[in-house]
């Protein structure tokens, strides 16, 4: 796209803008040359709003905007610097990647708890694994380090497994992480944590009433 633009403007340059001898008829071409790339700017622009939110790799967006970044910086020369017009569209982008992201996990975190519920699985089977329901850790102080999560969670694998899905998403924004979606991302991460706390709270109170209801009947039926 770049170098198609570059060489069109340049082309129609040389030949009829060097060229032209009658002053309107050079605002005349120049008329026709601005509508020719804004038009080509625009078809740009509509490819990236429909396509930018498929790019799954943050990697990846973020190396197609240091491209776009060069381009708009090398047609800047011929008056179509775009790049005040890349940030929004990389935002809603990265915005709409991490909100599914975050969601996904968090679904994949809550359907652990409903198949339990619908397959009548105990929570000692489905929250921890068998050495950890024979002998429970120890509570543990939280990590020096804050973002490296605490080793108790290896006995507990749908905690640690959600954990590291939310943590994935949060990863990637090291490649590209507009300060502007700050807010609205804390936003969307504060909104899955809350509920995937009220299911599970809701899970464990199930898990318990079931559990005093079945010894309930034992010492009836004793």
């Amino acid at each position: 796209w770049r170098e198609s633009v570059s060489d069109v403007t340049t082309q129609y340059t040389t030949i009829f803008l060097d060229r032209a001898a009658n002053p309107k008829l050079e605002v005349e071409l120049r008329y026709l040359l601005s509508t020719l790339t804004h038009r080509a700017l625009d078809t740009l622009l509509g490819v990236l709003r429909a396509r930018l939110q498929h790019v799954a790799d943050a990697t990846s967006l973020s190396a197609l905007l240091t491209q776009l970044t060069h381009c708009a910086s090398a047609l800047a020369r011929v008056g179509l610097d775009f790049r005040s017009l890349l940030p929004p569209l990389f935002e809603r982008a990265v915005e709409h990647r991490f909100s599914i992201n975050v969601k996904s996990a968090t679904d994949a975190f809550l359907t652990t708890f409903s198949d339990a519920q619908k397959y009548h699985r105990q929570p000692s089977v489905v929250l921890c694994t068998p050495a950890s329901a024979a002998v429970p850790p120890e509570d543990t102080l939280p990590p020096k380090v804050l973002h490296v999560p605490p080793p108790i969670l290896a006995s507990y694998p749908p905690l640690a497994i959600y954990t590291n899905a939310i943590l994935a998403p949060l990863n990637s924004l090291r490649h590209l992480a507009p300060a502007s979606l700050l807010l609205s991302l804390l936003s969307a991460l504060d909104a899955v944590l809350v509920r995937a706390s009220a299911d599970f709270l809701v899970y464990v109170q199930n898990a318990l009433a079931t559990s005093a209801t079945s010894k309930t009947r034992a010492y009836a039926d004793d």
